[in-house]
């Protein structure tokens, strides 16, 4: 998955030219990894396949997550387990179920990351933007300590 948002990341840069690094690079860098690489490909992929060939690609992927979700849920009936983890234990052993625990830790970590970095970029900005600088204190606005005390409570509160 991250080479495909790299790749993304990558084509839509060189287009929209948006510099590696600067500000703007990196809050797109961060929204691609949030939302994912195939939210940011459908649209490339439709316009490789064509107007036909490209829906029924995307309905394509919608049955398979579908079909997949409804094997998860089966699973969940048959065994009575509720957790990724059970189900590798069940299926797999002591091992896989210790891998795929790391995995979904790492998994939530980044995601957490993901949005406390998007919050410290972003708390600032719409602050200042709906208020006004001249209305905020310091402590909000867009700068070093502003990004600190928004993400601090950002943080807390999530």
């Amino acid at each position: 998955i991250s080479s495909g948002v790299s790749s993304v990341v990558t084509k839509v840069t060189n287009v929209v030219n948006i510099q590696p690094g600067s500000l703007s690079g990196s809050i797109f860098s961060l929204i691609a990894a949030c939302m994912g690489a195939g939210t940011l490909t459908m649209p490339y992929i439709v316009s490789k396949t064509g107007v036909i060939m490209g829906p029924v690609l995307i309905l394509l992927g919608a049955i398979a997550s579908y079909y997949a979700g409804m094997l998860i849920i089966k699973c969940s009936e048959i065994t009575g387990k509720q957790t990724y983890e059970e189900f590798a234990f069940i299926a797999f052993g002591k091992t896989f179920s210790n891998i795929v625990s790391v995995c979904v830790l790492i998994s939530l970590l980044g995601f957490a990351t993901s949005y406390v970095a998007l919050a410290k970029t972003l708390i600032p900005t719409a602050l200042e933007s709906t208020l006004g600088t001249d209305v905020l204190p310091v402590q909000f606005q867009n700068n070093k300590q502003g990004q600190f005390v928004d993400v601090s409570i950002f943080t807390f509160f999530m």
